[in-house]
């Protein structure tokens, strides 16, 4: 089905899901153990990158970036088990803005997040850790067909942000630390509004880390392993996507997906699965290379790997396929997932991802699944 509706409209409600479930943990934990400000810090960073040219459309728009980063962090105590499990991870919100030294074409960008914070190593003077992020960003530049035709990139002021870093922590005094962080700021509209190349911002940050208030002893309970546990994921998702040339008309993709999952450790689940994709969009392609368009040969089915972290009832997945089925070519045989699950109930649970080939976006899927469990007694 081809959609004309304002685009605006279509984008906002999944991104808004999107900085929800992100920041769901962190809000669920509010609530259990009072005052947000117990256990918090505040958290200054500069940063110092460059824009990476994934694509021959980007080369041109390369420069250095700068920009800086004002977090409000809590430390985990280990009221939940998870948290002992991920070695008492620090949760929170962060600003983040970035100048892309190209006022006329890409602007500057800022964006909202939520985070974690897991830490890998960590010792009284000292800590390693990776930091997940995701949220919503605002382009002040976009592409325009007359005004910013040279922004190959994107084509909507309004974007998924998501960011990874890996940090580390110098204790300096009771209530002061130095930081010191590379990683990568990525922002994209999941393809419903073209161009949609992303920008991708690898930067080296650095900054300070203020303790508003010293933090309590971690708790430790006696943790057991879980009974080896296997599950089924049956899931219905769909998303929208717009193809070029820009300001076009966008179309629905539909997916149905089952994963078979085993639990045979506390922090992760894993295994295969297999997806049957109905992308509308692609009527158009075969189209536009002279092919037969009918209603079987836009149908796509691969085989993935899931790998789900789980943090109580939100899971963080990363999801790895390639196409056993599939007459368009040109996107290649590999495709990746990354995003989110959230556990509404015992079975159910909501879903949103983002499809990619290799580092070209897709489409965002929102979505909705039951679980299959054999053994509920792995959470």
């Amino acid at each position: 089905m081809m959609i004309r509706r304002s685009t605006k409209t279509i984008f906002a409600f999944p991104i808004i899901i999107l900085l929800a479930i992100s920041s769901f943990s962190v809000r669920a934990q509010e609530q259990e153990e009072g005052n947000y400000f117990d256990q918090s810090s505040i958290v200054a960073r500069m940063h110092y990158g460059f824009l990476l040219a994934h694509h021959p459309n980007i080369v041109h728009l390369v420069r250095h970036t700068v920009g800086f980063e004002i977090s409000l962090s809590r430390q985990t105590i280990g009221r939940k088990l998870w948290q002992q499990y991920f070695n008492y991870p620090q949760t929170g919100f962060s600003y983040i803005f970035l100048d892309f030294n190209n006022p006329g074409i890409l602007g500057e960008a800022h964006a909202l997040m939520a985070f974690i914070n897991l830490p890998s190593k960590r010792t009284e003077h000292f800590q390693f850790s990776f930091r997940m992020a995701a949220g919503l960003g605002y382009l002040t530049k976009k592409y325009e067909r007359v005004e910013n035709y040279k922004n190959d990139v994107i084509g909507s002021h309004i974007n998924a942000a998501i960011q990874f870093n890996f940090e580390s922590r110098y204790k300096l005094s009771q209530h002061l630390a130095f930081n010191f962080n590379v990683g990568l700021t990525h922002f994209s509209n999941g393809s419903f509004k073209t161009p949609n190349l992303g920008i991708n911002n690898p930067s080296a940050n650095a900054g300070f880390t203020y303790r508003v208030q010293s933090t309590k002893e971690f708790i430790k309970s006696e943790i057991h392993q879980p009974v080896k546990s296997h599950e089924i994921d049956l899931l219905y998702a769909t998303g929208i996507k717009e193809i070029s040339p820009p300001t076009g008309a966008q179309y629905f993709s539909h997916t149905i997906s089952s994963t078979f999952l085993t639990t045979n450790g506390l922090k992760f689940r894993r295994g295969p699965g297999l997806d049957l994709f109905y992308d509308v969009s692609l009527k158009l392609a075969f189209d536009r290379l002279d092919k037969n368009s009918d209603g079987l040969r836009i149908l796509r089915s691969g085989i993935h790997y899931d790998v789900e972290m789980m943090l109580d009832r939100l899971t963080v997945l990363f999801n790895a396929g390639v196409y056993w089925l599939d007459q368009y070519k040109d996107d290649g045989a590999i495709y990746d997932r990354v995003g989110f699950k959230y556990l509404v109930s015992k079975n159910l649970f909501v879903n949103l991802t983002l499809k990619t080939h290799f580092a070209k976006a897709d489409y965002v899927e929102c979505g909705i699944g039951w679980k299959f469990k054999k053994d509920n007694s792995a959470r």
